[in-house]
């Protein structure tokens, strides 16, 4: 059973014709001098409409006698605190779905993160799913935009994780730790612009947009291999060198996959949210810049001369 409310996921070009499309679009729009579309996240103006977001109902995904899948809010906890009124999955859903007796949590989601939460609405179903959950075969996918361009298109992270003995909220890479894996895929590489919250000023800096697939479940397990191979999360106020003062944390719980038992036979559920990072890499700047030609290897080989090839023809072309 597949429930997909997104289209697939888009790949990053491999080839050299859509990276010479983009250089190509580029000039084209400078020398017309048109501007290219700039979406902006919410800036001071914006902010002031969604002060109260986590007034508005939360979207439900899927719904059935024994699941309940939201789109879970960023910036938003899970479950109430004792003294306190913030507002949290829990209060907004026994708010929204006062006819539900019990959500009952089979997992977790970082305050910071959105998407797909997964909750069980009786006690069978829940502890099918947190059997699934600590088995480990439980299939999760984020997307998130993290700072620079990649290099690559596909990476897989190997490096354990443990807390970090000089703060009490953040993890580090440690190889006394737990084993944490991987996998990064590169779907999109564009220009991030946005206003800082604090100053207003508007910035614009390179971003990519990748797909994670982790094989294990550790605390902050994205957020510390992105950062270790020196491209964090944007927005991630614990793991970025420099902060980027912008609206949220740029992680998105995009799809998950819990193999249910129906009857003795397996019973694929996969639900997938909607992608919110969708609009926001702008592709028109994208700039290549000269490479030096090495012979360290036949893939950087070509890829130097691809980047040679695209920069001909597009200066040929700013010249004519």
């Amino acid at each position: 059973m597949s429930i997909s409310f997104e289209p697939p996921l888009r790949k990053a070009p491999i080839s050299i014709f859509p990276f010479l499309f983009l250089r190509l679009q580029s000039i084209s729009k400078l020398k017309t001098s048109t501007p290219h579309p700039t979406i902006l996240p919410p800036n001071s103006t914006m902010i002031e409409k969604t002060e109260n977001r986590l007034d508005l109902p939360i979207s439900v995904i899927y719904r059935d006698e024994e699941w309940f899948v939201i789109d879970k809010p960023y910036d938003c906890k899970i479950q109430n605190y004792p003294n306190s009124t913030e507002a949290t999955v829990e209060s907004i859903l026994k708010q929204q779905f006062p006819e539900v007796s019990k959500f009952r949590n089979v997992h977790q989601l970082d305050y910071a993160t959105s998407g797909v939460f997964v909750l069980a609405l009786n006690k069978k179903a829940a502890a099918e799913a947190s059997k699934l959950f600590r088995e480990r075969l439980v299939k999760k996918t984020y997307i998130a935009l993290v700072n620079g361009h990649l290099s690559d298109n596909s990476y897989f992270v190997d490096k354990p994780i443990a807390e970090d003995p000089n703060h009490a909220f953040r993890m580090r890479i440690d190889e006394e730790g737990k084993p944490a894996q991987t996998n990064i895929e590169v779907l999109e590489r564009g220009y991030y612009t946005f206003k800082e919250v604090q100053t207003g000023q508007q910035k614009s800096i390179p971003a990519t947009k990748v797909k994670l697939s982790p094989i294990s479940g550790r605390r902050h397990q994205l957020r510390l291999h992105l950062k270790h191979i020196g491209h964090p999360i944007i927005g991630d106020y614990n793991y970025e060198d420099i902060y980027t003062d912008t609206f949220r944390m740029m992680l998105h719980a995009y799809q998950i996959t819990l193999p249910l038992l129906e009857k003795d036979k397996e019973k694929a559920l996969t639900i997938t949210a909607t992608d919110p990072f969708i609009h926001l890499l702008s592709t028109a700047d994208i700039k290549f810049p000269e490479m030096d030609v090495t012979f360290a290897g036949e893939v950087q080989f070509k890829r130097a001369i691809k980047y040679i090839i695209v920069d001909y023809i597009c200066k040929a072309v700013e010249k004519s």
